[in-house]
């Protein structure tokens, strides 16, 4: 689900923003459920996200936004997102590979780690389900927690994502990004009494 580098580059280059982009994907993933080609949690995953981004600038929504979020809102307003969630083991899976991360793990591979769990957080969170993935979530916070020094250079990246368009109340991620946020001066803290 998560953005390609294709559409990585629009947005780089300026083409397009990442509200723009979830827009567009939201869009495909609707038709795409609709046709049976992917199931509807996609949609809730990007309905979640997308709904970030309208709470934190509602002024900015385009037409084209209001009619897939009306679209989305109407599937979880008859049950159908909400019959589409995953197991929790899906984020408990997510959450063994965090608590289990090596020193030297990739860092794209910590980063896309966290973004499967946010999809995952943001669509319960879309369907009302917040606590569906609540036990990973805690799990992750721990391991975050226990190993600061491991998430220090996601710092950067998961600062601006709460600026721009953060989990909002209820989406166990917020407080996941915010822990991962402190990591960097939690470990420098750590670095500097140990020197």
């Amino acid at each position: 689900m998560r953005i390609d580098k294709l559409n990585a580059g629009k947005v780089l280059c300026g083409i397009m923003t990442d509200r723009e982009l979830l827009v567009e994907h939201l869009a495909s993933a609707l038709a795409d459920a609709a046709a049976l080609r992917d199931d509807y949690f996609e949609v809730a995953a990007l309905a979640g996200l997308l709904a970030r981004f309208a709470a934190a600038d509602r002024a900015a929504a385009s037409l084209a936004e209001q009619a897939v979020l009306a679209k989305a809102h109407a599937l979880r307003a008859d049950g159908t997102l909400r019959s589409s969630l995953p197991l929790p083991a899906a984020a408990a899976d997510i959450a063994e590979q965090i608590a289990a991360l090596p020193g030297d793990y990739d860092e794209l591979d910590k980063r896309d780690l966290l973004l499967d769990l946010d999809e995952l957080c943001a669509g319960a969170w879309f369907v009302d389900a917040p606590e569906h993935f609540a036990a990973a979530a805690r799990e992750v916070a721990a391991a975050i927690f226990a190993h600061p020094a491991l998430w220090r250079e996601q710092s950067p990246w998961v600062a601006r994502l709460l600026v721009s368009a953060p989990p909002l109340p209820a989406d166990h991620m917020l407080a996941i990004f915010r822990l991962v946020e402190s990591c960097a001066q939690t470990s420098a803290g750590v670095e500097s009494a140990q020197a």
